[in-house]
This record gives C-alpha cells, sequence and structure tokens, in this order.
C-alpha cells in the first residue's frame, strides 16, 4: 500500500479538483504577488474578561497581511508576525504555487483568499455571500 505525505495528498487532491488547470487558465503575469502590506495590531479585549486575560496572557500582539497582485486583487491573512525573510519569499510568486505549504499559516491564509478571488475560482469553490465585496 502507497503512503502519501500530508502535501502529496493534498496536491492530489487540489488536482482532483481542477485547482491546477485553473491556475494554467489564469494568465500568470496578472497573478503574481506584487506586494504585501504587514500591519502590527493590538486588539482589545471584551470587557467583561479584560482583567483576566491581560493579567494571564498579556495583550493580544497580531500581525494583518495584505497581499497584492499585478491585476488588483487583494487577499487577507492575520495571526503571528513572519519575519521579513519569509514574506519576502512570497513576493513575485503565484498564489497557486503555495497550495498545501506550511511555511507560514497567515499568509497561507492570504494566498488562498487570492485564489478564491481569482477569476474562475467560484465554479469550483465557495459562491460566498452577495453582501460580501470580494464574492463574485
Amino acid at each position: 500500500m502507497k503512503t502519501f505525505s500530508r502535501r502529496q495528498l493534498m496536491a492530489l487532491a487540489a488536482g482532483s479538483l481542477g485547482v491546477a488547470s485553473l491556475a494554467r487558465r489564469m494568465d500568470a503575469a496578472d497573478a503574481v504577488v506584487t506586494e504585501i502590506e504587514v500591519h502590527q495590531i493590538t486588539p482589545d479585549y471584551e470587557d467583561w474578561i479584560a482583567y483576566q486575560l491581560n493579567h494571564h496572557f498579556g495583550p493580544q500582539h497580531r500581525s494583518v497581511y495584505v497581499a497584492h497582485t499585478k491585476n488588483g486583487l487583494v487577499g487577507l491573512g492575520d495571526g503571528i508576525h513572519e519575519t521579513e525573510e519569509i514574506v519576502k519569499k512570497y513576493i513575485g510568486s503565484n498564489p497557486f504555487d503555495w497550495i498545501g505549504d506550511e511555511t507560514s499559516l497567515p499568509l497561507a491564509m492570504a494566498m488562498y483568499d487570492l485564489m478564491a478571488r481569482s477569476p474562475g475560482f467560484q465554479y469550483i469553490g465557495y459562491l460566498g455571500r452577495s453582501t460580501d465585496p470580494g464574492s463574485p
């Protein structure tokens, strides 16, 4: 019996859904990530539990990543702060190159958001709500 790694299984599943053919249909020159903005935030806790959480865990520092492509798509991701070296790996690449990658969860969120907003993806993925500005 052949065993698959998690990455191989994700690539196999994505291929069976037609994501690979969709990535080929997208204009590779337009789907390139050109810039990633990093915003540091510290959201406030809810009043009823703020004292306990601040006392035991301190303030919650987060980073919000805003990935831009050449064709004007914007993808969002949030999580822990990543080093500049990791962020630079994503610049100049196609979001579909990062399917199943575990380099950075927050940046992977931004890449999957870009994939979901790309033309044609709505045929195989979530259609979204009509009130969502990013939905088709």
